[in-house]
């Protein structure tokens, strides 16, 4: 079955609409851990957005919110990801973001500073304090590894302008906490995607 096709009638049930005032668009390419399930974001014509696990058999269940962590566990169990070496920090900061907040954003690493630095300079006039903030929130995932355990600190520019500071631990099989805090409010910065 089309992944796209379970996600959209997912978003037709989630917000009681026609499937085709639902637009589909499969993100399976940033997580390319998963082979056995489909990631697929979702909106509706009116804007609201959400994102779709979608298995091999079409079940197709949403993801986006803290109680979400069980489903992470249980894709990445079914996906035989072992945790943190099945993946790179950046995958892993990703993967934890969309299933326990949804989608839409950047994990808030070097590459994205050095992408969008001149498009902040330019949109804040060349204000050094707001370029100095930008440059203190853009830092490499720190993944910390342990015997039987590892710990994952990360930044994340959501798509609202604002900054989440994310702290993420657990073991070879799972991911046992998630959790943000705001580092940066909405509107802090403007950048040139949402």
């Amino acid at each position: 079955m089309d992944p796209t096709k379970a996600a959209k009638a997912a978003g037709a049930k989630l917000w009681q609409c026609d499937p085709d005032q639902v637009f589909t668009e499969d993100l399976s390419p940033l997580f390319p851990w998963a082979k056995q399930h489909a990631i697929v974001f979702i909106k509706k014509v009116t804007h609201e957005t959400a994102a779709v696990v979608v298995s091999k058999e079409g079940e197709a269940t949403l993801i986006g919110s803290a109680q979400d962590l069980p489903m992470l566990n249980r894709v990445l169990k079914q996906e035989n990801v072992r945790l943190p070496e099945g993946m790179p920090a950046r995958q892993l900061a990703l993967s934890v973001r969309c299933f326990l907040a949804g989608p839409g954003g950047f994990v808030a690493d070097k590459e994205f500073f050095t992408r969008n630095k001149r498009f902040i300079e330019i949109s804040n006039r060349g204000d050094a304090e707001k370029m100095r903030l930008f440059e203190q929130c853009c830092r490499e995932p720190e993944l910390e590894r342990r015997e039987d355990s590892w710990r994952l600190n990360f930044r994340y520019f959501n798509n609202r302008s604002g900054v989440e500071e994310w702290k993420a631990d657990g073991d070879a099989g799972s991911v046992r906490n998630a959790a943000p805090k705001l580092l940066a409010p909405e509107r802090t910065f403007s950048l040139p995607y949402g």
